[in-house]
């Protein structure tokens, strides 16, 4: 039997489609990314099931939907023997790659042989990790509690506040140097997830690939704002000049990605491991920009990936190269990430499958801050969101249902139409999924997760 390929994936965080150059974006955020694609497949209408990090990970690894697994809520632990890569053969080596609080957390580190991410100095290394408690008590109560407090408080300027500890530019550099030193020490087959959080707010891409910013930063559009940045959308307090200063940035630091991915691609390429890896780059979703709600056009703009779930979240860059690949290839049709597994074990089987399929359904279930973030705003934030992606007499559409709203989205020509009917069809099939929860109660998070993502919006 030949031996099973490599399968490498590469999540460019927060990545929209239309920001892409590979797709056609004026800008030349991926130039990488577009001579890839000569020896690639690149999916025109790859869709997420998410608009986060957390519930879109669960589904690319588990191959069912956000409300099939549950994983939408801020969980404290993840059953992670759902996960593909959880039953490979014991011949495959698994590393996971990221700062990313959603990845690092939750037991999902403990699914992987391997998993690295950005290493921070503590100012106090000698006092207590905050990293590593469970509450603020146990800082202030344990040894050198003064300095364990100031190891906190310096976490907790890295993470929010980076401009205060000279945090730039992000951890991300350092990804592709520990993803190139663990596929040179390989000699089995092997699974690496390699999440790039470049296009995460903050968005602070470096001089070399900061080419659309004129000298702006993030920091001096939002370290006067209290946390988190992007909730100050919703109450009025961004200029148009601020949205597309933040756009500029945005578009920078996918461009520092695309070198982050060219870094990766050479090592497979200097190993001799490129033809025998299955390479999968994707976004887990996209990100708002000031973009106007179908369902509530005259009252509803998105900002960032908090709230709703709008197409520019839930488009995504997919493209493929399967082992031996030599031609370009492009997929038109509806295709799913969560077809991951199933792309996955056929690879392994030697087959050389895709991510089309003829439905996907897409959740949110709101977010739970929002009533606090936003006391003296009318809208549906707070509640779930329906989605359902089909093909059906050669026409793809969205139809989405948000809070008494209801309408179908034609992709092709960008029409939308109110239609009050979709409302119980959405129900019904929602209704008809098999439910299993991923999510546990059995641990509990460190304190800094807790303030990380508290700030965030998550909790």
């Amino acid at each position: 039997m030949s031996t099973p390929p490599n399968v490498l994936l590469i999540v460019l965080d927060s990545v929209r489609r239309d920001s892409v150059s590979a797709y056609g974006y004026e800008r030349e955020t991926t130039p990488f990314l577009e001579k890839f694609t000569k020896s690639a497949t690149i999916y025109t209408e790859a869709r997420s099931s998410a608009r986060w990090s957390l519930p879109s990970h669960v589904s690319m690894f588990t191959g069912r939907n956000p409300y099939e697994h549950q994983a939408f809520e801020t969980p404290t632990s993840i059953d992670t023997s759902q996960f593909v890569f959880s039953n490979l053969p014991t011949a495959y080596q698994t590393g996971l790659f990221t700062y990313n609080p959603h990845l690092t957390s939750w037991a999902i580190p403990q699914a992987f042989d391997t998993a690295a991410t950005f290493e921070y100095e503590l100012p106090f290394p000698e006092a207590r990790d905050p990293q590593a408690e469970t509450t603020l008590f146990d800082l202030a109560t344990g040894e050198a509690p003064v300095r364990s407090l100031l190891n906190q408080a310096y976490l907790k300027a890295f993470w929010d506040y980076p401009w205060l500890v000279d945090r730039y530019p992000p951890q991300d550099k350092y990804i592709p140097r520990e993803v190139n030193k663990w596929i040179r020490e390989r000699e089995r087959p092997w699974f690496a997830c390699v999440n790039l959080m470049d296009a995460h707010s903050p968005y602070t891409p470096e001089p070399e690939y900061d080419r659309w910013s004129d000298g702006a930063s993030f920091d001096q559009l939002f370290e006067t704002s209290e946390a988190p940045y992007d909730m100050q959308y919703y109450r009025g307090k961004f200029s148009d000049e601020t949205v597309r200063t933040a756009k500029n940035l945005y578009d920078g630091a996918i461009r520092q990605a695309d070198a982050r991915v060219e870094s990766i691609i050479d090592t497979l390429r200097d190993t001799d491991a490129y033809d025998d890896t299955l390479i999968i780059v994707t976004s887990d979703h996209g990100e708002g920009f000031a973009d106007a709600s179908h369902l509530y056009p005259e009252s509803v703009d998105i900002w960032a990936h908090h709230v709703g779930c709008h197409e520019r979240h839930l488009e995504v860059p997919l493209l493929v190269k399967h082992p031996g690949q030599r031609d370009g290839n492009q997929i038109d049709e509806l295709s799913a990430l969560e077809e991951f597994p199933s792309v996955f074990i056929d690879a392994i089987d030697g087959i050389n499958s895709d991510f089309t399929t003829s439905r996907l359904y897409a959740y949110s279930n709101g977010i739970h801050a929002v009533k606090e973030w936003f006391p003296a705003i009318e809208g549906p934030y707070d509640t779930p969101m329906l989605i359902k992606y089909e093909t059906a007499e050669g026409r793809l559409t969205r139809k989405s249902h948000w809070d008494g709203q209801s309408g179908v989205l034609d992709i092709s020509t960008g029409m939308f139409e109110f239609r009050d009917t979709v409302t119980g069809e959405l129900q019904e099939d929602f209704d008809r999924m098999e439910v299993r929860p991923i999510t546990s109660d059995s641990a509990e998070m460190d304190v800094q997760t807790q303030e990380r993502l508290k700030d965030l919006g998550y909790l």
